[in-house]
């Protein structure tokens, strides 16, 4: 059976790096399609004060979307209040899609602190992951975690392309001080910021 890859994140904004990872997602052949799942709170970390609302990152997700093949947007975390836990949203999109299996995509940066992830081996059990990686693959570490993963019963496909060195914090910082993002995220999310006047 093909399967839905969910990506997750604040796509605060979402950029040109994001959307090489999902192309590239949605192009393996077991891969039907992707949905891009926007956060409300992610609870690795404070974003507040940092997140625009999510009816914004959400049209951004939108604009995006139209350029990556068989690609949605889910406002299944922003709707839901409290911290977004990937294992609840997991959980939610099995019982709405029962006929549907999935994947999670996830960069390779995140698989040695997967195992801190609430429910880990649960998810683990609920859906495959696809593993963004670049330089990764070349330590001990991430061997190690990816290793430790399987050993827990996780299925792992390991998805090796040069994504572009790019943050969604240099983003923010370099708009709100007038500096070019063209090139950094897709031009039509750049209107929409514009028009917007978001980061400023």
């Amino acid at each position: 059976m093909h399967k839905t890859v969910v990506f997750g994140g604040t796509f605060n904004p979402i950029h040109n790096g994001h959307l090489m990872m999902a192309q590239a997602a949605v192009a393996l052949p077991f891969v039907d399609e992707l949905c891009l799942v926007p956060v409300m709170q992610p609870p690795h970390k404070d974003a507040t004060g940092q997140l625009v609302g999510g009816s914004h990152r959400m049209e951004m997700c939108r604009l995006a979307s139209k350029l990556i093949k068989n690609c949605n947007v889910s406002d299944i975390e922003l709707i839901r209040s409290g911290k977004s836990y990937t294992y609840d949203t997991l959980c939610e999109l099995r019982r709405k899609y029962p006929s549907k299996e999935f994947c999670l995509l996830i960069g390779g940066d995140m698989v040695a602190t997967f195992h801190e992830w609430f429910k880990y081996k649960d998810i683990l059990k609920m859906a495959d992951l696809i593993v963004v990686t670049r330089k990764e693959v070349a330590t001990d570490e991430f061997t190690a975690a990816v290793n430790s993963l399987l050993h827990k019963g996780g299925t792992l496909h390991l998805l090796n392309i040069d994504t572009p060195d790019i943050s969604s914090t240099e983003i923010r910082k370099r708009i709100s001080i007038g500096l070019d993002v063209s090139g950094m995220i897709p031009v039509s999310v750049e209107q929409y910021i514009k028009s917007n006047r978001l980061y400023l």
